[in-house]
């Protein structure tokens, strides 16, 4: 009985140390995300997400898109990047980021799209292969939901982008609280110990 006791003491002890572990990334993460940081970036890499129907972007997606709209008019950012895959109705959600874009009046030649981002480790990686023929271009910021941006810093971090910082969408869902936020948790750690993928050729 006694033995009994002292392993569900262990294994409360061990659950309550995971939970606070929990509770403080989830509160990094909240910070990290929701604090635009003061930036003058090169470029904003505005990360994928679905597309409803031929040019029309998810709610979600449509946030993100018009923060990276805001940071260009308010002359924050030089370049927009938009970096999707291809999704289960083979819409290129990166042509039809990019043609938002353009009929909200950005110009073209400062959109670059990407259609083989399809998870935010290729996306980071593929990125800096885009960026890299052009030597004044060093810094980026990542345009995502709040609950996205730690662990895209960490990506584009880790595959050699010099400076990174964040700017949240204005965008909430009560799936953030049971869905988004926990992936993230996970997702974040699981990038910490993988290296950067080799970028998609075009």
């Amino acid at each position: 009985m006694k033995t009994i006791k002292v392993i569900a003491a262990v294994i409360l002890a061990g659950l309550g140390v995971i939970l606070l572990a929990f509770v403080a990334h989830v509160s990094w993460l909240l910070y990290d995300g929701l604090t635009d940081e003061p930036f003058t970036a090169h470029v904003a890499v505005v990360m994928g997400n679905a597309v409803d129907a031929p040019g029309k972007p998810s709610p979600r997606l449509k946030s993100r898109l018009d923060k990276a709209y805001q940071l260009y008019l308010d002359r924050r950012v030089q370049r927009i990047l938009v970096s999707g895959g291809v999704d289960d109705k083979s819409l290129q959600e990166g042509l039809e980021m990019g043609r938002y874009l353009v009929r909200r009046g950005i110009p073209k030649e400062m959109i670059w799209v990407d259609d083989l981002g399809d998870n935010t480790y290729r996306t980071a990686s593929n990125a800096q292969m885009i960026m890299s023929p052009y030597r004044q271009f060093r810094s980026v910021v990542v345009v995502s939901n709040y609950y996205h941006i730690l662990r895209s810093k960490l990506a584009f971090t880790n595959c050699g982008t010099l400076a990174v910082y964040g700017a949240h969408a204005n965008h909430f869902e009560w799936r953030d609280v049971w869905w988004s936020i926990p992936r993230e948790v996970l997702g974040f750690y699981a990038y910490m110990f993988k290296d950067c993928p080799a970028p998609e050729r075009y």
